[in-house]
């Protein structure tokens, strides 16, 4: 997991110490080191434990903890880049951003489509029907990558 992503998603209240244990792995064998990632890395999965080391590791990265709207922004990001991806499943990124999101004061405008494609994804069978959805839910992914994220198109 992206660890401005795991940020984010930290900023919502949504990430367990278990993804955080999993962020630190994931940067560190990419490469990121930290003596507070290191820690974070070996923790136990209990929060009083992990939040401290993990703020202390986003700090050391010179990673921000976004706002709240900039964390919405951050974390449909994150799943429209893991659709587009492929590592994950159109229909479960449709419906994580959703789990995420769709409670969150700021972001409705912004995840609109992603409603209506899980509102889709529920009246959906059939492998050809289910084939068709999963290629427009990359396309609507891509799309709105390409409009909401243009800078962040390689990130």
């Amino acid at each position: 997991m992206d660890f401005r992503f795991a940020a984010a998603r930290h900023a919502l209240g949504h990430l367990t110490p278990e993804e955080m244990i999993d962020a630190a792995h994931e940067t560190l064998d990419a490469g990121g080191f930290t003596p507070a990632l290191g820690l974070l890395a070996y923790a136990q999965p209990l929060r009083w434990e992990t939040d401290p080391l993990f703020e202390s590791a986003l700090k050391e990265l010179s990673i921000e903890i976004p706002d709240r709207q900039g964390a919405v922004r951050l974390v449909a990001i994150g799943y429209a880049r893991q659709i587009v991806a492929g590592s994950i499943a159109p229909k479960e990124g449709v419906f994580a951003i959703n789990r995420a999101l769709l409670y969150e004061d700021s972001s409705m405008r912004l995840i609109r489509g992603f409603v209506d494609l899980a509102e889709e994804w529920w009246d959906i069978s059939g492998s050809s029907t289910i084939s068709l959805w999963e290629a427009q839910t990359v396309e609507y992914a891509q799309e709105w990558l390409r409009e909401h994220a243009p800078d962040e198109q390689s990130a």
